[in-house]
């Protein structure tokens, strides 16, 4: 059974973390157990805000010795981004590890839970399903991985529907029983994280394992075959493309999350051919296939978010390839681009610019499949898209698909995303 708030009543709690759900778990902790005293140790250098360093109940251990200091404690609740399968949580003996959505869950519901997963599409189909939802006059929070803690949410009016994106970081720990599960797709990803693609997977459909419905885009056979040992497996409708022509939502893949959102619209119980009308005004998230618009004849997109080179192949297909400049490249996290290589030498692109920490592999990849197009490798991230600048002619489509993370050179997708924005004419101090 999972720890409940009120089980840690008593215990020696500590934080591992303080981003944005650490922060959450703070103040849930001091919310429902006041006058407990609370460690918190940050997983980098940060000094505590001021109202933490006055606060007498709140213990802030700071520097890389904390991690020595973990086995003291009754229970921690780690923040997503910290693998228990790495040292030095796969080393612990006495504390219990949870995290602020296994908290969460563990509360008494009032919500009907729809949780989101899937390597690709979730955030696209978690918000377009929560506006769909609230397009019906029904109250819905949107929260998880999409941006929103979901201890945020305690102790407020619990909304008809709770929609809740999950990364493979919060299906791991999962133990909740959401009313509706669904699992987009399974392609390698976070390995270092999981430390196995088999785990990777296997931690991602936790989110199956106490749904009440569960649903999958069947279309996928590694996802159906790896949900095939669960009960009551439901595929996404089977709705015609011309009941959604009007989507602002580019690509065959954009399509598939569109039909799960409207699957789980289904599901929660609303007639959906009745929210078609809003999905017509559904606003894209940024990053992800956003265009930018036009310079000098030169279509502008980004799409930072994508981080594998299955993502870059799918914003590939949102366009004529031989029109298409496209940037590749960013943290190496050791995915292997040799079935991208294969199909851009089949289909190739006008020019593929290349940089980051997995630039080098990138290319030999490009250069054992004999991909006939221009290749080129720039030494940063700055530098390549001066390159692929120049590289456009009038007609022509400028696409930031990276294919890999951006922790190289940026702190996140989005702020990759807005310097490529900068560098490309669309903010103050723009690429000449």
């Amino acid at each position: 059974m999972s720890l409940r708030l009120a089980d840690l009543k008593g215990l020696n709690v500590a934080l591992l973390g303080f981003g944005r759900e650490g922060q959450a778990s703070l103040q849930a902790l001091k919310r429902r157990l006041p006058g407990q005293r609370i460690s918190v140790l940050p997983n980098q250098t940060l000094a505590p805000a001021q109202a933490l360093a006055n606060d007498h109940l709140v213990e802030w251990i700071d520097g890389a010795a904390s991690f020595e200091k973990l086995n003291q404690f009754d229970v921690i609740i780690k923040s997503p981004g910290i693998s228990p399968y790495l040292a030095p949580l796969n080393e612990l003996s006495r504390p219990r590890l949870t995290s602020g959505s296994a908290l969460w869950f563990a509360e008494p519901e009032s919500t009907t839970t729809v949780c989101i997963t899937g390597t690709k599409g979730k955030s696209t189909t978690a918000a377009l399903t929560a506006h769909l939802l609230a397009s019906r006059r029904s109250s819905v929070a949107l929260a998880g991985n999409i941006g929103r803690p979901l201890l945020d949410l305690l102790d407020q009016p619990a909304a008809d529907f709770t929609v809740i994106e999950l990364s493979s970081y919060q299906t791991a720990d999962f133990a909740g029983a959401p009313a509706i599960a669904c699992c987009l797709n399974l392609y390698p990803e976070h390995l270092p994280w999981h430390q196995t693609e088999a785990r990777y997977y296997t931690d991602k459909l936790k989110i199956f394992e106490h749904a009440k419905r569960r649903l999958i885009n069947a279309e996928q056979p590694r996802l159906r075959d790896a949900t095939r040992h669960f009960a009551n497996i439901e595929g996404l409708l089977d709705i015609p493309d011309e009941r959604f022509a009007h989507s602002p939502l580019l690509g065959a893949h954009n399509r598939l999350n569109v039909r799960a959102a409207l699957s789980l619209v289904a599901a929660a119980g609303v007639d959906w051919p009745l929210t078609l009308d809003a999905l017509q005004q559904f606003q894209p998230l940024p990053h992800r296939l956003t265009s930018l618009g036009m310079r000098a004849g030169v279509r502008v997109v980004d799409d930072s978010i994508a981080t594998t080179p299955h993502a870059t192949l799918a914003a590939l297909a949102c366009f004529e390839r031989a029109r298409v400049v496209v940037l590749v490249g960013g943290f190496d996290r050791g995915l292997d681009w040799h079935d991208f290589a294969i199909d851009v030498a089949l289909n190739p692109p006008k020019a593929v610019v290349i940089s980051g920490a997995n630039g080098a592999a990138i290319a030999l990849a490009l250069h054992e499949a004999r991909v006939p197009c221009l290749i080129e490798h720039a030494g940063s991230f700055d530098a390549a898209v001066s390159l692929a600048v120049k590289t456009c002619a009038d007609g022509d489509v400028l696409l930031l698909s990276p294919g890999a993370p951006s922790f190289d050179a940026f702190t996140d997708f989005q702020q990759r995303g807005a310097r490529f924005a900068e560098l490309t004419g669309f903010k103050m101090g723009a690429l000449r």
